[in-house]
């Protein structure tokens, strides 16, 4: 799919078209005052309309205009990264990870609602599901620092580092040697 927003190394006149187009479509915005509007744009590529902040937006463009093309960029922002090659491999990695955790956290009750596998200990059972919290909580922190929304991003990579934190104690506490084990092994 095209991408919605102009290219990086687009030209001023790409950026008005985009600013003008879109005042047209996303707001309903009369072509006439449409082109006005995007003659405030007066010099600068494609890469500063992607780096443009609200206040800069509602600088040159007024209060309510600034604020609604600054929400539609960044709206357009988001969805061309979701359709980039990046954003659908990290999409599909956090998906996969969902998927393999929940799995292996069914698989970890099943098994402990049939006693199966608590003669051996939960550490045994637990690593599994541990480890799959870590790729887990590691595809949120990709995903999170990756997409350029900023509050979707922001609390996903957080709440990714509090899941890998945990996941990696749990994956560690379970990767330590029994004590009971040891003390049997030392006696022969």
């Amino acid at each position: 799919m095209t991408p919605r927003l102009p290219a990086f190394s687009a030209n001023s006149n790409d950026v008005r078209a985009y600013i003008s187009r879109t005042l047209i479509t996303k707001l309903g915005t009369s072509p006439d005052i449409a082109e006005e509007t995007a003659k405030l744009w007066k010099d600068g590529r494609g890469a500063e309309l992607y780096d443009f902040s609200a206040r800069a937006f509602k600088s040159v463009f007024g209060e309510q205009t600034g604020w609604s093309l600054f929400r539609i960029v960044h709206e357009d922002k988001l969805q061309d990264w979701k359709q980039s090659i990046v954003g659908l491999l990290s999409s599909y990695a956090l998906f996969g990870a969902i998927i393999v955790t929940i799995c292996l956290i069914l698989r970890l009750l099943l098994l402990y609602a049939s006693k199966a596998t608590f003669p051996y200990g939960f550490k045994k059972g637990g690593l599994p599901v541990f480890q799959a919290l870590l790729i887990l909580g590691l595809s949120m922190i990709n995903y999170g620092l990756q997409t350029p929304s900023i509050d979707e991003g922001q609390s996903l990579a957080i709440a990714g580092m509090m899941i890998s934190f945990t996941a990696a104690i749990g994956t560690l506490l379970c990767s330590l040697p029994d004590p009971a084990l040891m003390r049997g092994e030392e006696g022969k």
